[in-house]
């Protein structure tokens, strides 16, 4: 067992989840950096520093973590190396964490929007605009992604084309709870003091 320590005020403390795999654990900080760490040891592994708090945490497939920091910014980084690939640049600080599927990354921003990039080049497919910012980290099911945004509503959005599917207006801004989707069902909750299961197919309610 281990901890690790960094000479940095509280403020500048992880909030986020880290990620484990292949015998690093990977995990942003608000003291501006990502850290891979050796799972058995805690020693550090790499270090990226970004320009601002990271309170997105990270996500890794194929070599590759994916991460979003309040610098308004994506970043893809060597999983090994920590070696910078592509970074995407948001109109807000992004602390959604992304998901990758079939080649894409999704992600929200403070921004108000849901983002599709390419996984391997950052270069964006396309952007879904909602009506207030995006803490909720997105959920990938059957060709749909599914989100929640600080407008109170949760958004099932084309994987392909970002073309609304459909979406579900709670009462109560859904702010860091993430969707889960199971047996044709889509879960969440709201600041509404509300947990909802709504049809993943067209959003109904009952």
């Amino acid at each position: 067992m281990w901890s690790v320590r960094r000479d940095q005020p509280r403020t500048a403390g992880a909030q986020v989840s880290p990620l484990v795999a292949d015998g690093l654990v990977y995990i942003g900080c608000r003291d501006h950096n990502v850290y891979a760490l050796d799972a058995g040891t805690g020693k550090m592994h790499w270090r990226y520093t970004t320009e601002s708090t990271v309170d997105s945490s990270p996500a890794l497939q194929g070599g590759t973590v994916w991460i979003g920091s309040d610098d308004h910014k994506v970043y893809a980084l060597q999983a090994k190396t920590g070696e910078w690939i592509w970074e995407f640049l948001t109109g807000d600080g992004v602390v959604s964490t992304p998901l990758v599927a079939d080649g894409i990354l999704y992600v929200g921003s403070y921004d108000a929007k849901l983002y599709a990039l390419d996984a391997d080049t950052g270069r964006p497919r396309w952007e879904y605009p909602t009506g207030n910012g995006i803490r909720s980290s997105p959920t990938f099911a059957d060709g749909v992604v599914y989100v929640g945004s600080r407008d109170s509503s949760l958004y099932a959005v084309d994987a392909v084309s970002g073309n609304e599917r459909w979406h579900f207006e709670t009462d109560g801004s859904i702010d860091d709870s993430s969707p889960l989707v199971a047996d044709g069902l889509v879960y969440v909750g709201s600041l509404d003091h509300r947990v909802y299961a709504v049809s993943a197919s067209d959003g109904a309610s009952s």
